[in-house]
């Protein structure tokens, strides 16, 4: 994962996803300090950086249902990187994408490996489950991406694939759509609408 200070374009984050690091740059990339995140998973698969505040970081694990255990959820820091504290909201799933409301109203909107997606109202201290609407299988809820409207923090699309962008049965390949902020999900592409890569 790699991430940009909304107000200062030369400080950037980047998740190393075979060592459980968080590298930081201050000079647009020029050099880079290992913050030596206390991250119990080796893999730093996201990283996402609060509009609202720059010195409040999440840092997701993981690397996918190929390696089990598949992730150790979501880290928070609140200074810029120098520290960093679990998140107990997330269980042990790999963490794809975190959104975060610009509005300021606290919701932070969390895809995850098998877990769906998991919405905070409060900053990151507690999380729910959102995921009425998607197909009901377990395997469904491998959400490989996700993104709020910038304007209307109600708005979420999430992109889930049971095997790396093929088109899976039961319909699990997809993009869902929420207007209520996750309480209630629709297919709005799916099926053999998915593409698939040439390779396969």
């Amino acid at each position: 994962g790699i991430a940009v200070d909304p107000t200062d374009s030369d400080t950037v984050y980047l998740g190393a996803v075979e060592k459980g690091e968080v590298l930081k740059s201050t000079d647009g990339g020029s050099t880079w300090t290992n913050l030596n995140a206390a991250i119990d998973y080796p893999g730093v698969s996201t990283i996402a950086i609060d509009p609202n505040d720059p010195q409040t970081i999440y840092a997701g694990t993981g690397h996918g249902p190929q390696m089990p255990p598949q992730g150790a959820g979501l880290y928070k820091s609140t200074d810029g990187g120098s520290t960093w504290t679990r998140l107990p909201g997330v269980p042990d799933v790999a963490v794809t994408a975190v959104e975060i409301d610009r509005t300021g109203s606290g919701r932070v909107a969390v895809a995850t490996m098998g877990s769906g997606v998991l919405i905070s109202e409060n900053n990151g201290l507690t999380f729910e489950p959102r995921n009425n609407g998607f197909v009901d299988d377990p395997v469904a809820r491998q959400v490989w991406s996700s993104r709020m409207h910038p304007q209307d923090p109600d708005i979420l699309y999430a992109g889930t694939s049971l095997h790396y962008g093929k088109v899976g049965t039961g319909g699990y390949d997809g993009v869902y759509k929420t207007v209520d902020g996750g309480r209630n999900w629709t297919m709005v592409l799916g099926g053999a609408a998915v593409p698939v890569s040439p390779n396969g």
